[in-house]
């Protein structure tokens, strides 16, 4: 929602820098509708009650491991926990990474060919099921090495060791060299090169676990397992969903879950969309797209 009346403002701003002052009279700028960049503005602690998005568009997919946009990847953080992920906070504290389903950030070895992460312990599922390293190992393997999942990036694909024809294909995850589980809990990528900076890569939604006997392919993005502070009640693909409390949940870093509740409509008209967040009948537009001229 900031980036949407921040162009509104920006448009204010310019106007009446353009009609003020005198000869030799400064006039400063009004920075305030851009307050969110560097601080969190109205900061609160209360829990509960309903927080209502509204998108122009639909996500390209809500599956953790097929994200083609940043805010799909905003979206999937309050349901998927990937294996480090970045600070919750605004500006530049903002690029930091932070251990998120891991303990710690990345262990280097092999000169940085090598990268092991721990996973934290007693992690679940919204089901109550354990959370594996090898879920970890499958949801890299179906997210880069599959042609059904191919809206998101293959970054990952592209560092790690080995030839994989993915587990669509090739159901013996022993011939995925590139990520190796030699427990229950730990998760060791294989690069074919050093990479100094690989834990912005697991970054990644895409390191979200999935159990390789709950993939649907496809139509895992109609409900994929919750390891965040929500879950899906309701998801009707291209109208809009429906997050609630994961009953599971832990706290977990950068994610206080302050809303019980969160309604996303989607393909809402750019006009609607405005009078709405003006009137008070939603509160954010997750995209960021920005106000028509008009607004």
């Amino acid at each position: 929602m900031t980036g949407r009346f921040a162009a509104c403002a920006a448009v204010l701003v310019l106007g009446l820098a353009g009609c003020g002052g005198g000869r030799g009279e400064t006039v400063r700028a009004d920075t305030t509708f851009d307050e969110a960049s560097t601080r969190t503005v109205h900061p609160s602690s209360s829990r509960g009650g309903t927080l209502r998005l509204l998108m122009t568009d639909a996500p390209v997919s809500l599956d953790p491991g097929d994200l083609g946009f940043a805010y799909g990847a905003d979206l999937a953080r309050l349901y998927a926990r990937s294996l480090v992920t970045y600070a919750s906070a605004p500006g530049a504290a903002g690029l930091r990474v932070v251990p998120d389903l891991a303990e710690g950030l990345g262990r280097p070895s092999d000169g940085g060919r090598t990268w092991t992460y721990r996973l934290r312990s007693g992690l679940t599922y919204e089901n109550g099921r354990a959370v594996r390293a090898q879920d970890v190992r499958y949801a890299v393997a179906r997210s880069n090495y599959t042609a059904e999942l191919g809206d998101g990036p293959h970054d990952l694909r592209d560092v790690l060791s080995g030839t994989y024809w993915g587990p669509y294909l090739d159901a013996d995850l022993d011939h995925f060299t590139g990520v190796t589980t030699p427990d229950d809990r730990t998760v060791v990528f294989h690069l074919n090169h050093p990479f100094a900076d690989f834990d912005h890569l697991v970054t990644s939604p895409q390191t979200a676990p999935v159990p390789r006997d709950a993939d649907t392919r496809r139509r895992y993005e109609r409900h994929p397992l919750s390891t965040g502070p929500y879950r899906f009640a309701e998801n009707d693909i291209g109208e809009g969903f429906t997050l609630v409390r994961n009953p599971e949940w832990r706290n977990g870093p950068g994610r206080p879950a302050l809303p019980d509740r969160i309604e996303v409509t989607e393909k809402v008209a750019a006009a609607d969309v405005d009078a709405r967040l003006r009137g008070g009948g939603a509160d954010a537009d997750p995209t960021g797209a920005g106000v028509l001229p008009r607004t």
